[in-house]
């Protein structure tokens, strides 16, 4: 399945200050917390509370009943995966061997509904290079741009996150960002992409002086 995508940045809403959080999310919310009796997990909470209160309708009530359930395998698997995405997409050649000899963890995240297309036909996402040259995937502070032809259209096959999914991502706090996208950029090179950076996100915009060169194929090394 093709999922078209035309958005080079994605990112965090911005801050209401004139929405309340809903009564019934902050009901659930209190008898969950309430039941926490690990330090980690009454921070947890706490930092979904702070979370919600920023931007009221960030966690579901789904998401929700889902971390007051999950088991600590469960939550150490999709930590492990979590460092292969940006946006809601992975590679699927980063986290899905060609022979899908084990994907056992894989179908428990998807059974859990965290990610999608880890198994059956698989998924791929569409993107039109813009003028400027690169494919933009964006995280919290920085961003992945692939350079590539304007114009063109590229095709990356990928596991996606699921909503759950990717409110559980917002509260993963020790990810290494840069080294994370470091492996995904790998993951998405191909025969058409030339060149691959770490750039800036200043709010809502990315800036498109590189922090860091990833990879340079031979017709962008400097001659």
């Amino acid at each position: 399945q093709d999922l078209s995508e035309n958005s080079n940045v994605s990112g965090e809403q911005n801050d209401s200050n004139d929405v309340e959080v809903d009564a019934d999310w902050l009901n659930l919310f209190e008898r969950y917390a309430e039941d926490a009796s690990s330090e980690r997990m009454q921070n947890l909470w706490g930092r979904i509370l702070a979370g919600e209160i920023r931007r009221p309708g960030r966690f579901s009530l789904r998401t929700l009943r889902y971390i007051s359930e999950i088991s600590q395998k469960e939550a150490n698997l999709f930590a492990k995966y979590s460092r292969f995405f940006v946006e809601r997409f992975a590679p699927k050649s980063l986290i899905v061997s060609p022979d899908k000899k084990d994907i056992s963890d894989l179908l428990l995240l998807e059974e859990n509904g965290l990610i999608q297309g880890a198994s059956g036909p698989g998924l791929s996402i569409t993107r039109t290079v813009p003028p400027h040259g690169f494919i933009i995937f964006v995280d919290k502070n920085t961003a992945i741009g692939l350079k590539a032809e304007p114009g063109q259209e590229l095709r990356f096959d990928v596991v996606i996150l699921t909503d759950l999914g990717l409110q559980l991502l917002d509260l993963i706090t020790d990810r290494d960002e840069v080294g994370c996208l470091t492996q995904i950029a790998s993951g998405f090179r191909s025969e058409n992409t030339t060149a691959a950076y770490i750039f800036p996100r200043q709010g809502d915009n990315v800036n498109l002086t590189p922090l860091q060169v990833l990879w340079l194929t031979d017709a962008e090394e400097p001659g």
